[in-house]
């Protein structure tokens, strides 16, 4: 065990393992809503229930993930290391939950401590790699950081796909969310043993009142979305999304005063004067609420629209997600000058294959366009989100990582959990499970407007890639 406190890395070498565990842990943070979105028809028919309800279900990762990323990302500014073995215990107890679940909310309950465990574990990821590695070192690093968040996807679709399609009944989406115990336990012993533990900066305090407003925030406009949608929008979901919104401003000026009162904030909402941390994080709400749509209303739509088994759908929507781990791996060794270029590039490849899955979207999909315009977006995704990630590392402050990893990775789950909030709720409004055809209908209604929000993202894309780096990395 290393307790000594050790200044960056400038390369991987040996520590390759501590690497590899946090690499896994970030993955087991982007499997949580890939493997609900594939389980989802199957649980839905086991306990026998209404729409409205799975869908809060699906959501209910996303949302406490998001809820408490922030938390997450503050409590971590000192003892990365404990807290990552602390979020990993938590989600190896979610499996146990989930994976016994006989009613509705007992799933309920497991999905959300499954989004409390990733909440706490994930932005320790990024923040030991941007403390623990420096030049070509950092960038490896990163580019597996956003590598692990497709490969997380894809074994979440995959592993869960496969037990579910092999195993009958139940027990194969048991099975599937079983899993989340064993490797959480190995994460949390793994992390005691090959994480160098980092120094710790005593006196700051968990921002309890901005945690408080910004969870009852965010669960107004949850309620709005996830239950007023499927109840024809009545006055009382109004009032509860108007809160909602009222309530996050409220947030926002809470978290100015705690910052004038010279304490710590939740959120360092003083961030958002950067020219170019706002459309930095426009671009990871806009990609990343894409893909929480897509694989949301494509798992559906395949499933009880198009006639494909689990592993099956499992299997094409994988196409985006290992797309978005090969390219992770891979633009990091292109020339340098062409760095500025290729998020603007990579996103407008994205808003293309959005729009040009109008084309092969039908109740019976032409799979050859299909896989490849997903393969496509998975590609535009990774290169545009994983290189502007990277360029904002540069180019803010090196005191700034903690409150950058808490804004990035909780626009990133917030974006997945709107996706399935929102868009995915028009979704499934508009899907009749009498009539197979209207799944296909219904995806046909969303394409478009992810497309447009993707060229809206090259355009933020392009301002910030135009910003010299500080040289620090």
């Amino acid at each position: 065990m290393h307790d000594q406190v050790m200044p960056p890395w400038d390369r991987i070498g040996p520590r390759w393992k501590g690497l590899s565990v946090l690499i896994v842990g970030q993955a087991m943070g982007s499997w949580g809503a890939a493997a609900m979105s594939v389980a989802a028809p199957k649980v839905g028919a086991t306990l026998g229930l209404p729409a409205a309800q799975l869908q809060l279900i699906a959501s209910a990762f996303s949302f406490a993930l998001t809820t408490f990323m922030v938390a997450g990302a503050r409590l971590g500014a000192s003892a990365q290391r404990q807290w990552f073995s602390i979020g990993a215990i938590i989600l190896s107890l979610s499996g146990l939950i989930s994976a016994f679940a006989v009613t509705w909310w007992m799933l309920l309950i497991g999905q959300l401590f499954a989004g409390l465990g990733a909440a706490i574990l994930v932005p320790q990821v990024l923040s030991l790699i941007q403390l623990r590695f420096t030049g070509p070192a950092r960038a490896i690093a990163v580019s597996l950081y956003t590598m692990s968040l497709g490969a997380g996807v894809a074994g979440g679709l995959l592993i869960s796909g496969t037990l579910i399609s092999t195993i009958s009944g139940a027990l194969g989406w048991r099975v599937a969310f079983f899993l989340y115990t064993p490797i959480g336990l190995w994460l949390a012993l793994s992390a005691q043993r090959h994480l160098i533990k980092s120094e710790e900066h005593r006196g700051q305090r968990l921002d309890l009142g901005g945690l408080l407003i910004f969870i009852l925030s965010l669960s107004l406009v949850t309620v709005t979305l996830n239950v007023g949608s499927h109840h024809g929008w009545p006055i009382w979901s109004i009032l509860t999304g108007l809160g909602g919104l009222a309530g996050l401003a409220v947030f926002a000026v809470y978290e100015i005063g705690v910052v004038r009162l010279g304490r710590q904030p939740l959120l360092d909402i003083g961030m958002l004067a950067s020219s170019v941390v706002p459309p930095t994080l426009y671009v990871v709400l806009v990609t990343m609420g894409g893909y929480g749509t897509l694989i949301y209303v494509l798992s559906s739509y395949l499933q009880s629209g198009a006639g494909f088994t689990v592993f099956n759908a499992s299997l094409i929507f994988s196409a985006y997600a290992l797309a978005f781990a090969a390219v992770n791996l891979l633009w990091t060794r292109l020339p340098q000058r062409w760095y500025r270029g290729i998020s603007p590039a990579a996103l407008a490849v994205l808003s293309i294959a959005q729009f040009s899955l109008l084309k092969v979207i039908k109740p019976e999909p032409a799979l050859s366009g299909l896989l490849a315009l997903l393969m496509l977006s998975g590609l535009g995704h990774g290169a545009g989100f994983g290189a502007l990630v990277a360029r904002l590392t540069a180019i803010v402050p090196h005191e700034k990582v903690p409150s950058i990893s808490a804004l990035v990775n909780t626009t990133a789950q917030l974006g997945v959990f709107l996706g399935i909030a929102f868009l995915g709720g028009i979704y499934t409004n508009a899907a009749d499970p009498k009539t197979p055809a209207s799944y296909a209908s219904a995806v046909l209604l969303i394409l478009p407007v992810l497309s447009l929000l993707s060229v809206v993202a090259v355009l933020c894309s392009g301002w910030v890639c135009s910003h010299k780096t500080t040289g620090h990395d």
